[in-house]
This record gives structure tokens, C-alpha cells and sequence, in this order.
């Protein structure tokens, strides 16, 4: 089993990356990719979701991801490794995922930052967006 320091040493590798929809290696990652890459990487078993649309109502970027081995647990547990999903106001349906990211530490996390004005893999504060709204937390299958 992967440890979670070689699985944070591994999503540090990744930082300054730049980001592309869809992207599942260095030259252009998006958010899911980012995750995807980091697991397949380590040897981290994660199913990869395709052809998922950018950003619109609806979106179910990694529904699945979620729903394998991962268990949701509650923000005060989650420790670094384990991923942040997120929503944007309007999404209508919570389950449905438009974002996620990998926690560094308390209030610290990595992301795959498709803003115009970023395009890049970096970190972040988890409330790094004033409209994100986090939905879950999820335990990465990690040995401490």
C-alpha cells in the first residue's frame, strides 16, 4: 500500500504544472487529472472518468472517483493526501462534482486551477474561491 508521504512527495512533483481540460500528464493536467496522475503514479488504484464537460450544471467530473474505496469522512479528520470536492453555486444536484483537490494540510490543499488568470497546478487556501463551496471530504486509501 502507498504511504501518504510518498503520495504528498509525488503531488508536490506536480506543482507549476500547467493546466489543461482533460490533461492526465506534465504537460496539462485539469483538477480530476491532477488526482488521476498522482494515483496512477503511486500505485494508488483510481478509476478515471472521461469525457466530462467543463464547468456546466450537472457535471458529474468525478462521481465515480468518489464512489470507489474512497469513504467521506468529515473535514476536522481529513489528513493531508485526501481529496476536497467542490461545487459552484447553481449546481442543483450536491452528489455532482465540478472540482476537486488534494489536502497539504489544515487549511492548505493542491489543485489543477482552471481560472484564466492561474492555468497552472498550485496551491491553495480550500476556501481558495469565494463561490466554491466545499461538499466532501474523502479518506485517500493511504497507509500513515
Amino acid at each position: 500500500m502507498t504511504t501518504r508521504a510518498d503520495f504528498l512527495a509525488e503531488l508536490l512533483t506536480w506543482e507549476g504544472m500547467p493546466f489543461h481540460h482533460q490533461g492526465r500528464v506534465r504537460a496539462g493536467v485539469d483538477c480530476l487529472g491532477l488526482v488521476v496522475a498522482v494515483c496512477t503514479a503511486t500505485g494508488v488504484s483510481a478509476e478515471d472518468v472521461a469525457n466530462y464537460r467543463r464547468m456546466e450544471q450537472g457535471n458529474a467530473l468525478a462521481s465515480e472517483l468518489l464512489r470507489q474505496t474512497m469513504g467521506q469522512i468529515d473535514l476536522a479528520q481529513a489528513r493531508p493526501g485526501d481529496l476536497l470536492h467542490y461545487r459552484w453555486p447553481g449546481e442543483r444536484t450536491p452528489e455532482r462534482t465540478q472540482h476537486v483537490a488534494l489536502l497539504l494540510g489544515p487549511d492548505l490543499m493542491m489543485h489543477a486551477d482552471g481560472r484564466p488568470h492561474v492555468l497552472r497546478v498550485t496551491k491553495a487556501r480550500i476556501d481558495f474561491h469565494p463561490d466554491a463551496r466545499l461538499q466532501g471530504v474523502y479518506r485517500m486509501p493511504l497507509e500513515d
